[in-house]
């Protein structure tokens, strides 16, 4: 309606308006401007009787009616209704009193209630809030009017008029925006209108119930302005337009929208908006949904159903501009025209254009769409079924054909173009309805819909079926979909047509391919993962393509004869996800806000959208691959599931799907994390929404489907999706390579023998084979072919694919091994699982593979070129070479260094390692940082000694009790009889921290418990280190092996026994022992009631567990590298359980014991007490800038932000090692605001003088300035981001939290010492006071020669300084107290692993102390092995003078040599010749040139007892040699054939004037005297 239409009729209802009486009063008595039931309310009747109930007025603008029946009307002004207000506002409330019924007015002569100005000017406003009760209108005239405004809150009104139903010109507003109002309206007219105003209509609230619901005779609502959102639900059926409106209409409620009109459903000369996901329905006799301006469908998964009423009708109409259906379905039928683009304006034709990626299912009499000359379609996904059933061709374009455009996967499924019946876009869904192998594929009786469907839609089998060979047509190249429960077999004998289709099979179901003829399939992108049999002929599986959405098989099966070929996956893109990027700003290309796509389903409308949209470029879709390992622990809190490489930024949308891998089948916690606002997550099409606390979700082994969105609005970027509790085995919480596939991949795989796989050059094909990894036939492929094994139950047989020549995929968690020396395979090894190592595999093993290396004991592994393993493990031999280092912490077995290679020693390798070799030229360092840490043994005392805390409980009363206790053998009893023990022991004495190397070995024996009747073996024992101390027993009935409840901490290994679940060797990780880690122990050959021998070591944080029973050996390994970042310090114990008493009376249970314990910690070096002019208080101190000494404390930053130094007068050589400790204090913001302070102090040792200190806003170093090492603490934005750091010279390098965050409010107190060793490498110890929280990091130093041009001398320096703008002016101050230097002692650090010099080699041994002390032993070579011909050369890199250690002397042949070099001693103590020939003076079997010292003061050696009888001897020739000190003692042993040693009587050891060490026999004396 017009804006002059509206002025009618107000002028109208004006006229009708008779000046109203003067009134006059009566004494005392006020007539009120309202007339009730006929009555006019005074103040002395305000309540009115009515047929039934009374109205009550309460004076103001309250009219409250009780169960009022009202049949009588009011006469006032040439008005006629049972209401007439003059009132300003009139609000009317019902209630059912009195009466007890809900409230009705009926006027057969007039109208409801009218509410207008007593003075013709004005307006007066009608509100209606009756609670729920009801409020019936039956009336000749208007139902409602007034000249104000009106408004419902929460009422049920009813309104049944012959005139309008509600007119309200100012303004009609159905309850309010918010969700406390629900208004419920029901209007019936004759023959006026339903809703008139010449203002707005709106309906806002929020709360569910509400609706309108109009049936009227002329138009359903006439409006101004119309806003309708929130959740009230219209319904509106009109004899002429459905909503009339002046200006644009904006429909955005939840709820359906439904409209059927004689004329038109919107009348509007603006834009038409129908937003939010809703199901609507339109029906017209005119046009359904139009606008002469812009139509906008934004409900990205609405459903409008359409239908056309007449001839005349048209579905929707675009005048003009472009309509875009991008992912709704709309639904138009019969009569008219479905789609009419362009129009006519003043003779000239207005082109329109039709963008499709929805569901156009449109079925008319007349044409489907009509278009004017130049108006275009454009279909770019979705499906598009067009039929006209009258007209001759569904689409009628004025310039036939040329403007139609297919994009992306969009196709001509059904045509021509030209035709009634037309089918555009990328599927359809047709459901299989035979009932037998005689229908007919082309019968429509056959489907579902009743259409035969096209060569590109989806065919959908519920049931199982076979389809005989010719069924399925050649050509059909959509896709075959199976439900779960079906089995679908299709025979296939062409031989000269390929059929190439995409498989969509369901878990549980499967698909079996017969017929000696070839068929192409590719996975159907989704969550199926049904199975695949071919059972002859040749399948070829094609993969969609690096840029599209990727999908999984189930199981495959390949029979005897048949063929699999696996193309178009290629190897390059194996790993990883693509991402599509939306931006915003174009509306061309943006798909709106994420709430608009609820399920997943809309997700892959959106995917396939995509590719058919000419504005995206190829710059918006990012293939993102992470990484197969993360660096360090603070990646995995941090790791993206796609970051800042995998989504583009700047308010975008961003998309992605993937297949995922789930290695463990378990109930895990699902964490997804976005930053800036919502996403969503689908994991199998469970949502998971962005940054809410973590849902469980129970995984099942194998194939996942990932998608996701995330709308970034500009900055940084990061997604991460983490399964959480238990927390296993790096990367097993977090997303990297190995759990991203996007190519062909199976889950299990059974190769029959004379069946074959071939993968194409450049291809990869992935199995997850968590339950049968069959290959009996015969696997091939090109150099570049790739078979990925992503997941095993148990090693893939290496030995099955020796004829294979292309490359060998281990993923991570999967295993591989081979039975036979396969080093005449053409295979080369890759990937991130773990390769169990066979000699003859070495040089298949490529710089590719950066899994786990395991060497089994009995075998040798020499690299061939370069070896990245990530790690190595396992109780064989390593041989190192110039470009493949020997492993430094992890490896149990023996290393050879050769090729002359230098390798450095670690702390893994002080404890884990068995043997070391040195190979002609090699060099073993003992690095100065090594002798700092670790230079103090402390042997662990066993649980005789009282050591150790024994505690338990029998949770069930009839079986034995008490507490683990030690037999008359000295092993310890963990378990003895059933009824659920709950024991533990832990060693008390020692508490273990990151810092250590240490080795611990004991022997497990298990038994029956054999006294009972009935009785079987049940739960077991582990051994762990856990954070908390040496707490008590967890006696929990759901703790089995005393562990997973109180002891969530605990990680280590278990020895399971059960009967009834699987047993052998597993892991203990948080506290759970799980059964995805398990080793079985038929798989491992033990046997579980033998005794098992275990050794422990712990370095470089690797827990390695080497078991091994009579010769046979297994290897476990723990990284702690992320487990230690939660907690620092750990006790080791003991935890065993049995289990509960079966039904049947069968106990459960048996007796464990552990024996011959024995091990030893490495702990850090000796100290001087603390150098003297440290402390605080010294005045050795100068002080520069604004640092501030308090108490004993040096304080930056009191004040303000400030810049200064305290530098210790007193220099430090730098070629001695420190440890320099204090205690800071970071205190809580003194100020409030923003809280990005930058705030910087840090310890230095620094070689520029006492004024050394920054004076502008940078780091706490001096810009150009080399000669300066320490450790640094930053307040940062919001908290720290890297509250720590390394400064080395003028830069600094970032360490993260360290266990040790520092937010931006609260006080902080940390205990920090470095350790320096003297030589180039520094050590930081983070500790914080009353907590376990403690970090490690170590800085190799690349700038000491900047101190040597110094004149070696290095400052203890305190510096504080700030960053960022100097105008800020909150500051923090930081507090630095208990300073102590200490002087690091070299005091004989053990090297307890034999060091073996090859026969004929010249090994070297460079040992470097942390004191100028020289002649103090830094390191002790404990057992050193001289082969025959060998020589060793003791030296020092660093050329620093030294004295090494050497402890039992083995020599193996008579031609020996120890030289040390100029400025190194060799300190001896025992050399042994019980492996050489008797030798003879003057020909000693060894030479020892340099310099020499005893190790403490006397030199042992052994001999064979029966050289007694034979001549006098010399042993060693120190004709080269020095002897530094006084001369030792010499002992001789004599060392019997059983291998006792008894002393050496009559044999006396000197070195006589010539230098050799010469023995004097008795047979030589009497021989003398003769």
């Amino acid at each position: 309606m017009s804006s002059l239409s509206f002025r009618s009729l107000i002028q109208k209802s004006l006229l009708m308006i008779i000046p109203l009486l003067a009134m006059t009063s009566v004494a005392q008595v006020t007539e009120y401007n309202l007339w009730v039931n006929g009555v006019r309310v005074t103040s002395t009747n305000k309540t009115i009787s009515c047929d039934l109930g009374t109205a009550v007025f309460d004076g103001n603008a309250t009219l409250t009616l009780n169960g009022v029946l009202m049949t009588k009307t009011c006469e006032v002004n040439g008005y006629n209704a049972s209401i007439i207000s003059h009132l300003p506002n009139l609000a009317i409330t019902t209630t059912t009193k009195v009466s007890g019924k809900h409230c009705v007015i009926s006027n057969e002569f007039g109208s409801g209630i009218i509410a207008v100005p007593a003075s013709g000017t004005g307006s007066c406003k009608v509100t209606i809030n009756n609670n729920g009760t009801q409020l019936s209108i039956f009336s000749k005239g208007d139902g409602i009017y007034a000249t104000g405004a009106f408004q419902m809150y929460t009422s049920v009104l009813k309104i049944n008029s012959s005139g309008n139903g509600l007119t309200a010109l100012a303004g009609i507003t159905l309850g309010a925006n918010n969700s406390s109002y629900t208004p419920q309206l029901t209007i019936t007219t004759e023959n006026g209108d339903g809703l008139v105003t010449t203002n707005a209509i709106t309906a806002q609230t929020t709360k569910s119930g509400a609706y309108l619901n109009v049936t009227a005779g002329g138009n359903g609502i006439i409006c101004n302005k119309y806003t309708h959102s929130g959740t009230t639900k219209y319904t509106i059926k009109a004899g002429k337009n459905g909503i009339v409106c002046d200006n644009a209409i904006s429909d955005s409620s939840t709820q359906p929208l439904s409209i059927e009109a004689g004329l038109d459903c919107f009348k509007t000369p603006s834009n038409l908006s129908i937003s939010q996901n809703r199901i609507h329905t339109f029906k017209a006799g005119g046009v359904a949904i139009g606008s002469p301006v812009q139509v906008t469908l934004s409900g990205h998964g609405s459903t409008f159903n359409i239908e056309g009423t007449t001839d005349a009708a048209v579905g929707i109409s675009i005048p003009k501009g472009t309509f875009e259906n991008r992912f709704s379905t709309i639904n138009i039928k019969g009569k008219g025209k479905g789609i009419v683009l362009g129009s006519v304006s003043n003779g000239v034709d207005l082109a329109a254009t039709l963008k499709n990626g929805g569901v156009l299912d449109i079925k008319t009499e007349l044409a489907a769409i009509s278009a004017i000359t130049n108006s275009t379609l454009i279909f770019f996904g979705g499906n598009a079924n067009l039929h006209s059933t009258v007209a001759a061709r569904a689409i009628e374009l004025d310039d036939a054909e040329n403007h139609i455009q297919m994009r992306g996967f969009v196709k001509l499924r059904r045509g021509p173009l030209t035709a009634q019946n037309v089918g555009i876009g990328i599927r359809d869904k047709f459901v299989w309805k035979g009932t037998d192998t005689a229908a007919s594929w082309d019968s429509p009786s056959s489907w579902d819909k009743g259409v035969v469907p096209t060569k590109y839609d989806l065919v959908r089998f519920e049931s199982s079926m076979e389809l005989p060979a010719g069924m399925v047509p050649d050509n059909f190249c959509g896709v075959i979909e199976v439900a779960s429960g079906a089995s679908l077999t299709a025979t296939f004998d062409s031989l000269t047509e390929t059929p190439k289709f995409s498989a969509a099979i369901e878990r549980e179901a499967s698909f079996v391919k017969k017929g000696k003829g070839t068929v192409q399939i590719s996975p159907f992108p989704g969550t199926y993962g049904g199975d695949i049999a071919i059972a002859e002929g040749t399948v070829i599986f094609s993969g969609n393509g690096y840029t599209n959405a990727p999908g999984f098989f189930g199981d495959l099966t390949v029979s005897k004869g048949a063929n699999v070929i696996v193309k178009d996956s290629p190897f390059e893109y194996r790993h990883g996800a693509m991402t599509l990027a939306s931006q915003s700003a174009s509306s061309v290309v943006y798909y709106g806000n994420h709430d608009s796509y609820p399920t997943v389903e809309n997700i892959y409308r959106i995917w396939e959208g995509w590719f058919g949209n000419p504005a995206i470029p190829s710059s918006r879709k990012t293939f993102t691959t992470p990484p197969h390992l993360l660096s360090s622990a603070s990646a995995y809190s941090s790791a993206y599931l796609c970051g800042e490489k995998g989504i583009l930024k700047g308010n975008v949308e961003n998309w992605g799907r993937a297949v995922m891998l789930s290695a463990f089948s378990e109930t895990r916690s699902v964490v997804f994390t976005c930053d800036d606002t919502a996403g969503k997550l689908f994991v199998d099409k469970e949502l998971f929404t962005y940054n809410t606390s973590a849902k469980s979700k129970i995984w099942k082994k194998g194939w996942h489907a990932l998608d996701w969105r995330q709308h970034n609005t500009g900055g940084g970027m990061s997604m991460t999706f983490k399964l959480k509790n238990p927390s296993l085995i790096n990367p097993g919480d977090v997303i990297t390579a190995d759990y991203l596939w996007n190519g062909i991949c199976f889950e299990n795989l059974t190769l029959e023998e004379g069946a074959t796989l071939d993968i194409a050059s450049g291809q990869a094909v992935a199995f997850a084979a968590h339950e049968k990894l069959q290959i009996d036939g015969e696997v091939t492929g090109a150099a570049d072919s790739c078979f990925t094994i992503a997941l095993t139950d148990k090693p893939l047989e290496l030995d099955n694919l020796a004829q294979y020549s292309g490359k060998i995929e281990i993923g991570y968690p999967a295993q591989a091994k081979a039975s036979v020396d396969l080093s005449d395979a053409a295979f080369s090894i890759i990937g991130y699982g773990e390769l169990i190592f066979t000699n003859g595999l070495e040089a298949k093993v490529s710089s590719d593979f950066i899994g786990t290396l395991t060497i089994p004991d009995g075998t040798t592994f020499t690299p061939v070129g370069t070896l990245k393993a990530s790690k190595v493990t396992g109780t064989g031999t390593y041989v190192s070479t110039v470009t493949a280092p020997a492993p430094t912490k992890g490896f149990g077995g023996k290393v050879v260094y050769n090729n002359g290679s230098t390798e450095k020693i670690s702390r893994g390798s002080l404890s884990g390692l068995d043997e070391v070799s040195l190979s002609n030229g090699s060099t073993l360092v003992i690095p100065a940082s090594i002798v700092a840490r670790l230079s103090s043994k402390i042997e662990l005392q066993d649980w005789t000694t009282g050591a150790w805390a024994l505690t338990g409980k029998t949770l069930d009363a009839a079986y034995r009790q008490g507490t683990p206790y030690v037999d008359s053998d000295g092993a310890l009893v963990m378990t003895d009889d059933g009824g659920r023990q709950r024991r533990s022991a832990f060693l008390t004495n020692v508490v273990f921290h990151l810092a250590d190397s240490w080795q611990v070995s004991f022997t497990y024996q298990a038994s029956p418990i054999g006294k009972y009747e009935k009785e079987r073996a049940g739960e077991g024992l582990t051994m762990v280190l856990q954070y908390g101390g040496a707490a008590d027993c967890d006696v929990n009935a759901n703790a089995p092996y005393a562990v997973g409840v109180a002891r969530t901490t605990a990680n280590g290994i278990a020895i399971r026994h059960n009967e009834t679940a699987p047993t052998g060797i597993d892991y203990v990780l948080s506290g759970k022992v799980g059964t995805e880690h398990l080793e079985s122990f038929s798989s491992l050959g033990f046997n579980p009631y033998r005794p098992i021998n275990v050794n422990v070591s712990f370095g470089n944080r690797r827990l390695l567990f080497k078991l091994e029973q009579d010769g046979k050996t297994r290897e476990k390994l723990i990284d702690y590298t992320n487990i230690s970042q939660t907690y620092g310090t750990f006790w080791l114990g003991f935890t065993a359980g049995t289990g509960a008493t079966d039904a049947d009376g069968t106990v459960v249970g048996l007796v464990q014991k552990i024996s011959n314990f024995k091990g030893w910690v490495l702990r850090e070096t000796d100290v001087t007490p603390p150098l003297e002019g440290y402390e605080v208080s010294s005045p050795d101190w100068h002080l520069n800038g604004n640092i501030v000494r308090e108490d004993d404390t040096f304080i930056i930053h009191k004040t303000t932000r400030l810049f200064g130094s305290a530098i210790n007068t007193n220099a430090l050589d730098i070629k001695q090692g420190y440890k320099v400790s204090w205690r800071q204090k970071i205190s809580k913001r003194v100020t409030t605001g923003d809280p990005r302070l930058d705030m910087y102090g840090a310890v230095l040792l620094q070689g520029y003088g006492t004024n050394y200190y920054s004076t502008s806003a940078s780091y706490p170093y001096i810009k150009n300035k080399l000669a300066g090492f320490g450790f640094m603490s930053q307040t940062d934005s919001y908290g720290a981001y890297w509250p720590w750091a390394w400064i080395i010279g003028n830069s600094i390098t970032k360490l993260g939290n360290m266990n040790l965050g520092i937010n931006n409010e609260s006080e902080y107190i940390n205990d920090v010492s470095f350790i320096y060793d003297g030589n180039d490498t520094i050590v930081i110890e983070n500790k914080r006071p009353n907590t376990s929280n403690e970090g490690e990091s170590t800085l190799i130093l690349n700038n000491i020669n900047a101190f040597e041009q110094l004149g070696r001398k290095a400052l203890l320096t305190i510096m504080g300084t700030y960053g960022g703008n100097s105008s800020i002016t909150r500051y923090r101050p930081i507090y630095y107290s208990d300073i102590k230097v200490q002087a690091l002692n070299n005091c004989d650090m053990p090297i307890d692993f034999p060091i073996t010099i090859e026969e004929g080699a010249l090994g070297k041994i460079s040992v470097n102390g942390v004191s100028t002390n020289t002649l103090a032993v830094a390191a002790t070579v404990e057992n050193l092995n001289l082969a025959n011909g060998a020589s060793l050369l003791l030296t020092n890199i660093t050329g620093r003078a030294v004295t090494t250690g050497l402890g039992t002397i083995k020599l193996q042949g008579n031609e020996q040599h120890i030289v040390t070099a100029t400025n190194v001693t060799a300190a001896l103590d025992v050399l042994d010749l019980m492996n050489c020939q008797h030798p003879l003076i003057g020909s000693a079997p060894l030479t020892l040139s340099g310099n020499w010292t005893s190790r403490n003061g006397v030199i042992t050696i052994r001999i064979p007892s029966a050289w007694v009888a034979l001549p006098s001897f010399d042993a060693v020739n120190l004709t080269g040699a020095t002897l530094n000190g006084e001369m030792p003692q010499f002992r001789v042993e004599l060392v019997n054939s059983d291998g006792s040693i008894r002393g050496g009587k009559g044999v006396f050891a000197y070195v006589t004037a010539d230098g050799m060490l010469r023995l004097r026999t008795p047979a030589r004396t009497l021989l003398m005297i003769n």
